[in-house]
């Protein structure tokens, strides 16, 4: 849903429901206050019979990863804050950190394709 002014319009004229939302945030509008997060309560609210993940993206930091978690993202999309960390491995355990289960075991969310 990038670029998508009615989030909730545009949902609700596809034929098929999607699996994953995604709300993403292009570059050139990381840099303001609005941060979009509360699009995913509209969401649930206006879909409460639907079984759907909300996936967020676009300058998604550890701030913006833990607002997004409290208002109910299933999925954080993070690019820049791991890829240009000047320690990589930091960068990821902040991430790790903002929720329990994964502090535990990250290795039960790796995808495995042997």
């Amino acid at each position: 849903m990038l670029n998508v002014d009615d989030v909730l319009g545009k949902l609700k004229s596809l034929k098929e429901f999607p699996d994953v939302v995604i709300l993403h945030r292009g570059i050139d509008q990381e840099t303001g206050r609005s941060s979009g997060l509360e699009r995913i309560a509209l969401i649930r609210e206006a879909f409460p019979d639907k079984k759907l993940l909300i996936a967020v993206a676009g300058g998604i930091v550890p701030e913006t990863a833990r607002e997004a978690l409290d208002r109910g993202a299933d999925i954080l999309i993070v690019g820049r804050y791991i890829t240009q960390s000047k320690d990589i491995e930091h960068s990821v355990r902040d991430f790790l950190e903002l929720t329990p289960s994964m502090r535990e075991d990250v290795d039960l969310y790796r995808v495995h394709v042997e």
